[in-house]
């Protein structure tokens, strides 16, 4: 098993997701990360 996850990078540099997309989609990540230490990118 890998402890490699993808990386996303926005074409632009400054761009930042709307709050509530933003909680959705680390709420959505969290879901499939296996445990805490992985979650607090340990």
């Amino acid at each position: 098993m890998s402890d490699d996850y993808p990386t996303v990078i926005p074409t632009d540099p400054y761009w930042q997701p709307r709050t509530d997309a933003g909680d959705r989609a680390a709420v959505a990540l969290a879901r499939r990360l296996p445990d805490d230490d992985a979650r607090r990118g340990l």
